[in-house]
């Protein structure tokens, strides 16, 4: 007696939620066989995205036999959203060949970067060149991976020109040169901005 084929196997995968142009993530697949003791084929695994403009079809890595693998999820920067990711996996029977998972993978929208206040400042007249450290200079949100830019405008460039910047993405901390106009006096508010590249925030 030769049994029929049992579909094969493949435990159910969690949903997962990402941050906003996060690093690749790898997803482990555990519970991998043929489908019964005994049967020995040679399982396929393959991936389908609901919305690959979100998350692309994952790169599956599987060595037959063994009973895990895993998927290496690469969102695409500066885009969230929800995408259905289902699993299929294939040992090559007639019938009863295929097992599939589902799970969802949500992108986080884009947070807001973030920086320190800065206090406001007093100088004498024709003072030098003053350096302001910068601090609390980060993408938003933990898991965020994005460039960060910092600038910094004056609203009276007769007595304070823009301020020049220096800042190394992704550190937390930069500086700012404020250096006002000779024989000037008067009120400048220096705007500082920090841009982490994304589409909103």
């Amino acid at each position: 007696t030769v049994q029929p084929n049992r579909p094969p196997t493949l435990d159910p995968i969690g949903n997962l939620t990402l941050a906003y142009s996060s690093a690749p993530q790898t997803v482990t697949l555990t519970g991998l066989s043929p489908g019964a003791p005994g049967e020995n084929q040679r399982l396929a695994i393959t991936t389908v995205s609901s919305n690959p403009a979100l998350m692309p079809v994952p790169a599956v890595s599987y060595t037959n036999p063994n009973a895990t693998g895993s998927l290496v999820l690469r969102p695409t920067a500066n885009a969230s959203g929800t995408a259905v990711l289902t699993v299929t996996v294939n040992d090559g029977g007639k019938t009863n060949n295929l097992v599939t998972r589902s799970f969802t993978v949500t992108v986080q929208p884009n947070r807001p970067p973030t920086l320190d206040p800065i206090g406001n400042l007093t100088l004498g007249y024709n003072a030098a060149a003053q350096t302001i450290n910068l601090s609390g200079i980060g993408p938003g949100a933990s898991g965020e991976i994005q460039k960060l830019s910092v600038t910094a405008s004056s609203d009276n460039p007769e007595l304070v020109s823009n301020p020049s910047t220096s800042y190394h993405s992704p550190g937390a901390t930069g500086t700012l040169t404020v250096k006002p106009v000779a024989n000037a006096s008067g009120t400048a508010v220096i705007t500082v901005m920090v841009n982490d590249g994304g589409k909103t925030n």
